[in-house]
């Protein structure tokens, strides 16, 4: 059986080699989850300040990672890997 930690290396290993095709052809919904879930299993809990509210990506981005406070890093690894299977399929 495949352990966790690979099946995360290896599915990120993936979203970067297919950057290119990830920005032009899924949606920023989709991207911006994807974000959020590799942050979460790498860094766990949102630890930086708000971004100004001027800055609409950055801000974006902030919360999609906010807003999964609390969820244990391996199970944001779970979930990273079921987003990246639906976007590179």
């Amino acid at each position: 059986m495949v352990k966790l930690s690979e099946l995360y290396e290896k599915y990120t290993g993936l979203v970067q080699e297919n950057q290119e095709h990830i920005t032009a052809n899924v949606s920023d919904d989709d991207q911006l989850q994807l974000y959020s879930f590799y942050k979460q299993a790498e860094t766990g809990d949102c630890d930086i300040d708000a971004p100004a509210f001027y800055e609409l990506r950055k801000k974006s981005k902030y919360n999609a990672w906010k807003a999964l406070e609390g969820i244990e890093k391996n199970e944001a690894k779970k979930l990273y890997i079921k987003k990246a299977k639906e976007i590179l399929e």
